[in-house]
């Protein structure tokens, strides 16, 4: 709702899985876009266009190194006028890290003696 500065519009969420152990997740609206120089700045923290007290400017920082701690990438496209994409680019875990990241929660991260 921020993004469409609070006018009612469109949300697409599209998930595709990539050959070679990804997956891309594409987030797009059709709101009034992000001007080409502000895009660079987006993921920086505490940047916002907003007026002081309407935001911190942590969203997409925060969103960026989650991405980015899940050996992902995170990307966006947009033009004004035109709305925006976020592509989000994730690895595929295989059960084999399925199982290890459930080990590694159960014992609080200690591997247990066998």
């Amino acid at each position: 709702q921020q993004a469409m500065n609070g006018s009612p519009g469109e949300v697409l969420v599209e998930v595709s899985p990539w050959i070679g152990g990804r997956v891309e997740i594409r987030v797009r609206d059709n709101g009034p876009g992000i001007p080409k120089h502000i895009q660079q700045r987006i993921f920086e923290p505490f940047f916002t266009t907003k007026p002081s007290g309407q935001g911190t400017g942590l969203g997409l920082s925060v969103s960026y190194g989650i991405v980015h701690e899940h050996k992902g990438v995170i990307r966006v496209i947009s033009e004004p006028g035109q709305g925006t994409t976020f592509e989000i680019e994730l690895p595929t875990v295989t059960d084999a890290d399925a199982a290890a990241a459930a080990l590694a929660f159960d014992t609080g991260g200690m591997a247990r003696a066998a």
